[in-house]
């Protein structure tokens, strides 16, 4: 059974266990600081006790015994921009735009595309230009339309939930004043993702049914359709290797992550799981939207030999599905964030936890003599700070790091690029 907790600020019941990934991180970052960290193995996945707030200094090199792990960048805040302080941002693969949302945040039946979802007129979508020297703000929608939870170079996903009950999907240009709505119809369509071709997937209901089922639209408008006669689908995600969709199966059983093989075409073909793991004995869905709330979806940088990165309740930690048979690799414990950043150093993720970020590079391909995955070699701690990564495909601003900022009036984040080392600050 899942515990609840009444948050009295806002009069609603708001699921255990969906504020961790911001609690954890009510830290900011101030001046501009090099950091060389190191780090050591971590224990197999166990339910460890919770975790509390680091109370020191904040933004200090990271200590800990050496390894020979290392990885060099260099941290540059660029300022902050206004959230509501559920949302993630979306940032744009370049590095130079981010979306985020200004106003109160959606119910919890919202987020989750459930019955009793509710509009919200008067939030607002912003894009703001964070390449030159201050942050700029671009672009407002209009209200009433809630950021999606993916980006491309061409723009953002957008959600309408609408008075009638249903629930629009569409794409918004980055500079773009308005949406183009893709899926409008009476249905609630919701949780969607970008692919790869212009592919869009997305979860969907009748109104008044609590079971939604897959879809999967081409660019042409061409649909396949994947229902399960037990579950319910949840967040499809696309991972690092863009030929396979993850995607969440709530049922009496619990609650499921499978690995799906996607065929693009006019019209797109959904395969048998190559992959599926059990999340949990509990089918909540406020479960799955735990576990995918911080991850990048599609990434910006495709690594067709990783998986998806997700947040596992259970754990407490990032865990990586990969295809191969449904194994997986564990990340370093209280993490709940990860990103691959080839610019900053190939194979591996950048993750950021209760502890602050660190590189936590692959294992060797080969399997242990039980079968499974090998354990991952020791992470490199980068700095005491925790913030949810995004990464991009430019290579002088390979990730760009989110962060609530602590004791504000009104919920704001902190803008932080994560870059290389210049050569000669490496001498």
């Amino acid at each position: 059974m899942t515990t609840h907790r009444f948050n009295p600020l806002s009069g609603r019941v708001k699921p255990r266990g969906l504020a961790p990934l911001w609690s954890l991180a009510l830290l900011a970052l101030a001046g501009c600081v090099t950091e060389t960290g190191s780090g050591r193995s971590r224990p197999p996945i166990a339910r460890p006790a919770p975790v509390e707030l680091p109370t020191g200094p904040i933004a200090q090199p990271a200590g800990g015994s050496t390894s020979s792990t290392n990885v060099e960048v260099l941290i540059r805040p660029r300022g902050t921009i206004p959230y509501d302080g559920l949302t993630l941002p979306l940032l744009s693969p370049d590095g130079r735009l981010v979306a985020t949302t200004r106003g109160p945040a959606p119910t919890w039946p919202t987020v989750l595309a459930q019955l009793g979802s509710e509009t919200a007129p008067i939030t607002r979508v912003v894009v703001f230009d964070i390449s030159e020297k201050s942050i700029v703000e671009v672009r407002s929608l209009e209200g009433g339309v809630l950021l999606g939870r993916s980006s491309d170079a061409q723009g953002f996903v957008v959600e309408w939930p609408r008075a009638d009950g249903s629930q629009w999907i569409g794409t918004c240009g980055w500079l773009d004043a308005k949406p183009v709505w893709l899926v409008q119809d009476s249905a609630v369509s919701a949780h969607a993702t970008l692919g790869p071709g212009g592919l869009l997937a997305f979860t969907q209901r009748a109104r008044g049914d609590q079971r939604a089922v897959l879809v999967v639209r081409s660019p042409s408008g061409g649909t396949t359709v994947l229902p399960d006669s037990q579950g319910s689908f949840l967040f499809p995600t696309f991972g690092n290797d863009p030929a396979i969709l993850y995607v969440f199966l709530s049922s009496q059983a619990g609650l499921e992550l499978l690995a799906l093989p996607i065929t693009p075409g006019q019209i797109p073909r959904i395969g048998t799981p190559l992959a599926r793991r059990r999340i949990d004995a509990n089918g909540d869905p406020a479960l799955a939207y735990q576990a995918i709330a911080a991850v990048q979806t599609p990434p910006a940088t495709n690594d067709t030999e990783a998986g998806m990165a997700y947040f596992e309740p259970r754990s407490r930690r990032v865990i990586e599905m990969t295809r191969r048979l449904g194994l997986v690799s564990v990340l370093p414990e209280d993490t709940f964030a990860a990103v691959r950043a080839p610019a900053l150093s190939p194979g591996g993720w950048f993750v950021s936890g209760v502890k602050g970020v660190s590189f936590s590079p692959d294992p060797t391909p080969a399997l242990g003599t039980d079968g499974n995955p090998k354990p991952r070699p020791p992470d490199a701690r980068l700095f005491d700070v925790p913030h949810v990564p995004r990464a991009s495909r430019d290579p002088q601003r390979p990730i760009v790091l989110f962060g609530p900022v602590k004791d504000s009036g009104l919920p704001l984040l902190t803008v932080i690029e994560l870059l290389p080392r210049p050569p000669e600050a490496a001498k």
